[in-house]
């Protein structure tokens, strides 16, 4: 099946898919082909792909949309990078500004639990990629 990983900075991924494993907002999903179509948002989370010459590629979106279409599936992501790519450094100060932020007395406490998520989400992304790369 196609996917395309898209964010407002472009195309992120696009290319034929076994399946992909994505981070929902009821659920973490599971998309082969012949998938029923569905539409979903997602939460600060991954994609994990698998491609058809059986390379796995983990990617992070800071939330967003899924489509499942007959043929294709589309992610539309707020914000998306190659786990590879994420700032670990920023991902921590990210999530030290948040918990900080909380005790503030005009706190918008759906922002703030948002970007602690987004910090959360990128750190357990770089501690799966690197069990990956120990497992090899």
């Amino acid at each position: 099946m196609k996917l395309s990983v898209v964010c407002l900075t472009g195309v992120l991924y696009e290319g034929e898919v076994k399946r992909l494993r994505a981070s929902g907002v009821e659920g973490y999903l599971g998309i082969e082909k012949g998938h029923i179509p569905l539409l979903t948002r997602l939460k600060p989370g991954s994609i994990d792909i698998d491609t058809l010459d059986d390379k796995k590629l983990l990617f992070y979106v800071s939330g967003g949309v899924l489509e499942v279409l007959p043929d294709q599936v589309i992610v539309l992501a707020d914000e998306s990078q190659r786990a590879d790519q994420i700032d670990q450094v920023a991902a921590q100060a990210q999530i030290k500004a948040a918990r900080a932020s909380l005790s503030s007395k005009d706190v918008n406490y759906g922002l703030v639990l948002n970007e602690l998520a987004k910090g959360q989400a990128q750190l357990q992304l770089i501690r799966q990629l690197k069990k990956r790369q120990i497992g090899r």
